[in-house]
């Protein structure tokens, strides 16, 4: 009888960790989110930008990122995917203006960029890293 019980506790133990883990209806809503690194070459940057995940997948956004010698400001779209176990990946396409001089001229290009997250919080937070080859910047997004 106390195997059956034990055996109940268990059972009901697993199923209240399933039922608390993250879906991606979820983790719905918009985010605040900064970012910092290195990229290409051991080049510094610093970002911060608005993101909002729908709840079935798909992101919209945008950002300003300073690098040396260039603001960025960005719109950018993308999907992001959750796992059984709360990490995840975020897939974004930016669409981004550089501003590179003090006459104000601007240079358009699109680049993408992968993040690997956790989510943390109850979904009020995630933690990321994007995980391009010589790309070493973390990233930090709370649900407003």
């Amino acid at each position: 009888m106390k195997l059956f019980s034990m055996i109940g506790l268990c059972l009901l133990a697993t199923t209240a960790a399933f039922s608390q883990s993250p879906t991606l209806s979820s983790l719905k809503g918009t985010y605040v989110f900064t970012q910092q690194g290195n990229v290409q070459s051991n080049q510094s940057i610093t970002g911060l930008g608005v993101m909002t995940l729908d709840g079935s997948g798909n992101i919209t956004c945008n950002e300003t990122l300073q690098v040396p010698g260039a603001n960025v400001i960005s719109n950018c779209s993308g999907k992001y995917y959750l796992n059984f176990d709360g990490s995840g990946v975020i897939e974004i396409t930016y669409d981004s203006m550089f501003s590179s001089n003090s006459l104000g001229d601007t240079d358009q290009q699109l680049s993408t960029a992968k993040f690997k997250f956790y989510v943390a919080n109850g979904g009020k937070q995630l933690r990321g890293i994007r995980t391009e080859n010589g790309v070493f910047v973390i990233a930090s997004f709370e649900k407003n």
